[in-house]
This record gives structure tokens, C-alpha cells and sequence, in this order.
């Protein structure tokens, strides 16, 4: 989940040169993201919400509004508390290299760029 929320993210925060793909391509498909969720739980209106044919402008306009709600933060923590829960659930396991590769990478999830 936390791999999720964090692509969720990526989708409103990333360059479209580094995504491969238009940015918030999630947003204007009308995708409930948690990020959505959490601006719409605040009373937040997001005009582009839905709109296919949106121009980059009002798609930059939505990416303040969800900056400033303080949504896209909101799901960045939420996607780090879960890796971080996952991670303590490796502490069942002895040391090992196999354990520290998946420690690393569930950090990977939430620190990656694209």
C-alpha cells in the first residue's frame, strides 16, 4: 500500500520526463487516490477532478490547491508510516542479507523518483 500511495504522489509531484507519462494523469481520470480522498474529506474542490481534457494549467491549479490542503503531504506520510510498519514486521526475522535487502527496499518504495 505504501508503494501505492507513494505512486499516487509520484503521479501529481514528478516531471513528466522522469514519469514516462502525462502528470496527474490519476487526477484527471478521476481516480480516488488518498490523496482525493483526503482533500475531499476536507471540503477541497478540485475543479479537474474527472476532466480528461484538462490543460496543464488547471492541472498545475489542482496540484497547488492539493499542495496547499496539505493532501499530497498527507499521503506521503501515510505511505511512509506503512513501509515503516511493514519494515517492523521484518523484525520477526534473524539478520541476514535476504532481510536487509528487503528492508532496503522497502525504503526504495517511498524514496524512488519515478
Amino acid at each position: 500500500m505504501g508503494f501505492q500511495i507513494h505512486d499516487d504522489v509520484l503521479d501529481l509531484t514528478a516531471p513528466e520526463k522522469v514519469l514516462g507519462k502525462r502528470r496527474g494523469g490519476d487526477l484527471v481520470e478521476g481516480k480516488k487516490t488518498l490523496i482525493m480522498i483526503h482533500a475531499l474529506e476536507h471540503g477541497i474542490e478540485v475543479e479537474v477532478f474527472g476532466k480528461k481534457d484538462a490543460t496543464p494549467q488547471e492541472i498545475e491549479k489542482a496540484l497547488y490547491v492539493l499542495e496547499k490542503a496539505g493532501s499530497i503531504d498527507y499521503a506521503r506520510s501515510r505511505a511512509a508510516d506503512l513501509v515503516n510498519r511493514g519494515k517492523r514486521a521484518l523484525d520477526a526475522l534473524s539478520d541476514s542479507p535476504a532481510k536487509m535487502l528487503l528492508l532496503d527496499l522497502a525504503d526504495y518504495m517511498i524514496r524512488r523518483g519515478y
